[in-house]
């Protein structure tokens, strides 16, 4: 599916649910798109991808929440390519089946989490969430290239038998390394 602007939104509702499965390509040709869009919905609201490759542009959002407490993306063997950016609704960000999200995540009210040893987030800048439960891979530093320091913070992390891989430079005290930052 190509768009000219969002794929999907999700708009004023209770328990709305949306399940895409087998989505081979996903991307917007507007360079300001967001890909996936929910506001204000309510209750038990789930977008779930299964099988599925979805793909934000450079300055495209792969999805923006608003108002919309207790909504649940949940991806099933998916790619999920792009930012994710919320205000204080709480959310849950599920990767499972092998699934990949490559992009930031900007959503103090989130809960991350990595269910399986093959499900990966490999960050591209930094972020924030609420929680990071890491049954999976999580890259820091996925690309390897020289740059500077990135940085998840959250408020609670749980190992789960997950790694966690980080760029760090032993030149000099001060030098740029990545960080996982657990607030008190």
């Amino acid at each position: 599916i190509d768009v000219a602007g969002t794929a999907v939104k999700m708009g004023a509702g209770s328990d709305l649910k949306v399940d895409l499965q087998g989505m081979t390509r996903v991307a917007s040709a507007n360079p300001s798109a967001t890909l996936l869009d929910v506001s204000s919905a309510t209750g038990l609201s789930a977008l779930t991808l299964t099988q599925s490759t979805v793909t934000a542009g450079v300055a495209q959002r792969l999805l923006h929440l608003q108002a919309s407490p207790d909504f649940t993306l949940q991806s099933n063997a998916s790619t999920l390519t792009g930012n994710i950016d919320a205000d204080s609704s709480s959310m849950a960000i599920n990767l499972a089946g092998g699934s990949t999200l490559t992009g930031t995540v900007q959503a103090t009210g989130a809960a991350i989490a990595l269910t399986g040893a093959s499900d990966t987030w490999n960050l591209t800048g930094n972020s924030a969430a609420h929680s990071l439960h890491n049954g999976g891979v999580v890259r820091m530093s996925a690309d390897n290239a020289a740059r500077a320091s990135r940085t998840i913070q959250v408020d609670e992390y749980v190992g789960n038998s997950g790694s966690l891989y980080v760029q760090t430079h032993l030149d000099v005290s001060g030098s740029s390394s990545d960080k996982l930052v657990i607030n008190p």
